[in-house]
């Protein structure tokens, strides 16, 4: 007869188990040991444990641009920028906000006009502007708003009212340096016209886009805080996979582009505004009293308008966004 080899035991227990639920006992109180020192560094330390939200739930999370820093943005140019024949009259602005947000980054969009179904429409485009005009334009908002980014796209109407066009440059060049000046800690985003279907407009706009191309090739080697955004989509950089308007994405005016055009538009200045950061062009925006979140500005601005309407107080004429704080 063979002898079965019996385990040793213990009230009834083999020894293997009765090691597997000691251990499985110290492991748990292990971490819940780890756990507690985690919630008490959280209190002592002031961890912030908004990091973890922003950066530790994807290890595919994109960085916010400059480190987090606030971008009170001018879009200048003329029915474009504002989005003209868009679905709201937003334009690339909303969508390239959002996509600002989603990466961290608080922005505040500011200029004279408030224009399209956004919250912080705030915007200096006026329709049918040439570039000149809308310099004009510039002259009373950048001194009171300082921005730190300005975000252009500008000449169609030169080339529509055949103004000079020659001499496009000349005016570019002047209105950039009047920005940089005005606002010393701004950062200019050029771009591109878009391709135009209005008859004979088109070789005027590929004539212009060569000028803005000579623009920035001039002051990016004076150093200046510039950067490109090509929009045209005869000539997008090398190894840029991004996808420009087109003609079919062009509506029936010839100048202004559709929805998804305006979707293109904003997905290449976010990756222009990235190049920006590359280079560590964008600085903190002066203080001018003008706070860092447009979306909170508002409400804040909505709270006010119906208690001073409740109590009977006269609604102030000057847009808030472009007068400082007190």
């Amino acid at each position: 007869m063979v002898a079965r080899r019996g385990s040793l035991s213990c009230c009834g227990m083999s020894i293997p188990v009765l090691a597997r639920k000691y251990f499985s006992v110290v492991f748990v109180g292990a971490c819940f040991s780890i756990l507690l020192i985690v919630v008490s560094l959280t209190d002592t330390v002031g961890f912030d444990t908004q990091w973890i939200h922003h950066y530790g739930n994807s290890l595919t999370a994109k960085p916010p641009i400059a480190g987090g820093t606030p971008l009170r943005i001018m879009v200048l140019g003329a029915s474009v920028c504002k989005g003209e024949v868009s679905n709201g009259t937003v334009g690339f602005r909303k969508p390239l906000r959002d996509k600002l947000v989603s990466v961290g980054n608080k922005v505040n969009m500011v200029g004279s006009a408030r224009v399209g179904e956004m919250k912080d429409n705030d915007v200096e485009a006026h329709g049918g502007n040439r570039v000149d005009q809308v310099h004009g334009w510039a002259t009373n908002s950048v001194p009171q708003a300082k921005p730190n980014v300005f975000l252009m796209n500008v000449g169609s109407n030169d080339c529509l009212q055949r103004w000079d066009t020659p001499n496009y440059h000349v005016r570019l060049t002047d209105f950039i340096n009047y920005l940089l000046g005005t606002s010393p800690r701004g950062t200019v985003i050029m771009s591109t016209l878009l391709t135009n279907t209005v008859p004979d407009i088109e070789p005027c706009i590929l004539d212009i886009n060569r000028q803005i191309r000579e623009v920035y090739a001039t002051l990016k080697e004076e150093g200046r805080p510039v950067v490109m955004a090509e929009m045209h989509d005869q000539f997008v950089p090398e190894g840029d996979t991004l996808p420009r308007p087109r003609i079919e994405n062009i509506t029936p005016d010839g100048t202004h582009p559709d929805d998804v055009g305006y979707g293109m538009m904003a997905d290449v200045f976010f990756q222009t505004i990235r190049e920006a950061d590359s280079h560590g062009f964008f600085q903190q925006a002066e203080d001018v009293g003008i706070p860092d979140d447009g979306d909170a500005e508002r409400d804040a601005e909505e709270q006010q308008r119906l208690a001073d309407e409740q109590a009977g107080v006269a609604q102030p004429k000057v847009r808030r966004s472009l007068r400082k704080r007190q």
